[in-house]
């Protein structure tokens, strides 16, 4: 049995609940740990992508104009809002996150990805006009980027009623993904009770950008553990059929359309 096991067992409950609060303040006034294995890019390393991004990129050039890829979501507030707040705190975000501030432009046949150090994000309260808040915000999920241009981030503030307003959120997949938008919706909770209340929030730095990943994926490819996973998983699919053949209910097109349907069942 540890030591902190024994404290605990000669503890009344509420000193055991105060013992523990402290403790995980503690814990949670520490900074954060650089994650193991991926360490900051060289300084001449520049903005790498990440094979995801590259892959984006590639598609963007495809099908350009295309909405395909925003990654959209929306956010009740109840109550009285503070938009000067909401505001500094998604610039908070921003700011935060490098990744989010980078446009991408072609050279040579090829991505590059410049971040600048400041973006523009209005935040201008409106009301809805002649439309649900489910239709504005399918429009605005469906709105596409120019991924030249930065941020390739999109913020709408729409007042429902005196005590209610949505927030939507518009960010292109080739700088997010389904896990950022949650993280980033988070932050700018963290960032809003900071800015709104007089508590004392610590909110550390990140250990690492999404350019560290970036160039540690792609200095990574070219390892022996890589190499030995590839051919672990040639070995596996060896035979597999190319073209993988379903039974269809009806013929379908040569040319992709994207329109489809949600079937939701139990």
């Amino acid at each position: 049995m540890s030591d902190l096991s024994k404290k605990l067992q000669n503890l009344t409950p509420a000193q055991r609940e105060i013992l523990l609060k402290k403790l995980k303040a503690k814990k949670a006034a520490q900074p954060a740990s650089k994650p193991e294995g991926i360490p900051v890019r060289p300084a001449d390393a520049g903005l790498p992508l990440s094979f995801a991004q590259e892959r984006l990129w590639f598609f963007d050039q495809l099908t350009p104009g295309s909405s395909l890829y925003n990654i959209s979501a929306g956010v009740i507030f109840h109550g009285r809002l503070n938009v000067k707040a909401l505001e500094k705190s998604i610039y908070a975000v921003v700011e935060r996150h490098q990744i989010l501030r980078v446009r991408f432009l072609t050279e040579q046949g090829a991505p590059k990805q410049e971040a600048a150090d400041q973006v523009t994000i209005p935040l201008i309260p409106e009301t809805l006009k002649n439309q649900s808040i489910e239709e504005l915000a399918a429009q605005e999920a469906q709105t596409p980027f120019d991924l030249s241009k930065a941020p390739l981030i999109r913020t709408r503030l729409v007042q429902l009623s005196t005590d209610r307003n949505a927030l939507l959120l518009t960010i292109h997949h080739i700088v997010a993904d389904g896990w950022s938008m949650g993280v980033f919706i988070n932050e700018i909770a963290r960032f809003y009770r900071k800015f709104t209340t007089d508590e004392s929030i610590t909110i550390d730095p990140l250990p690492i950008q999404y350019f560290d990943y970036a160039h540690w994926q792609k200095e990574r490819s070219d390892s022996p553990i890589l190499k030995k996973q590839l051919e672990f998983w040639k070995d596996e699919l060896k035979g597999m059929p190319v073209v993988l053949e379903l039974p269809f209910d009806r013929p379908r097109g040569s040319v992709q359309t994207f329109k489809g349907r949600h079937h939701h069942f139990t």
